[in-house]
């Protein structure tokens, strides 16, 4: 099960949106009346065929299906085309899975935890999820994306593993882990080691991949 609760919306603009059980909440800046949504929209709705009259959660709706039915079309390289500061969270009800992103920079604040039940919880506000998920959570790591299936990969690197490492909360308290990128690629750290020498986390610390 998935929980998500937006509580910032003086500086997010959120948008929602459902097609054929495929559910999108897109996360983007509001700063001045400014809104941040995606540099290259124009190119994106060319890309999928969308109509002028499309919006972000449509373009992220249609690159989930490329994505999920086109093997050929991978998750990495569809984020990659989104330019711009966003954060979304698709969830398929057809197949009760989740994928979710947030931009390079991680501009739009998304912390994630697992609850006592192993749901997976969202928000943009920290103390919503420390209060669903106690210190099992953390921000949600930059340039990545999680899928039901495959877990936790970066969009950035996608050739390149992620190791977990201790977070601290606002209050300097150790909670879940924050993820950073191996500079080697896998194939690089099987043939120097790198996997059997890497310092184990806690597996408490670990649970994106159990979600």
């Amino acid at each position: 099960m998935i929980c998500c609760f937006i509580t910032s919306l003086l500086y997010i603009q959120m948008l929602f949106l459902s097609i054929l059980e495929v559910l999108v909440l897109w996360l983007s800046l509001l700063t001045s009346k400014t809104l941040f949504y995606p540099e290259n929209i124009a190119s994106l709705k060319q890309l999928y065929g969308l109509t002028k009259t499309a919006n972000e959660v449509s373009i992220i709706i249609e690159a989930y299906r490329s994505v999920r039915d086109r093997g050929s079309h991978p998750a990495d390289h569809a984020l990659r085309t989104i330019e711009g500061k966003f954060a979304f969270i698709v969830y398929d009800a057809s197949s009760r899975s989740t994928f979710i992103s947030v931009d390079a920079d991680a501009s739009v604040p998304l912390f994630w935890g697992a609850d006592s039940e192993e749901n997976l919880v969202l928000s943009d506000n920290e103390e919503v999820v420390k209060k669903a998920c106690g210190r099992s959570f953390a921000p949600f790591p930059k340039g990545c994306f999680f899928t039901s299936s495959a877990g936790l990969k970066s969009f950035e690197h996608p050739l390149k593993e992620l190791k977990p490492a201790p977070w601290m909360d606002s209050l300097g308290q150790q909670c879940g882990s924050t993820f950073v990128v191996v500079e080697e690629s896998k194939q690089e750290a099987k043939k120097v080691g790198l996997v059997a020498v890497m310092p184990r986390v806690d597996s408490d610390a670990d649970w994106s991949k159990h979600i």
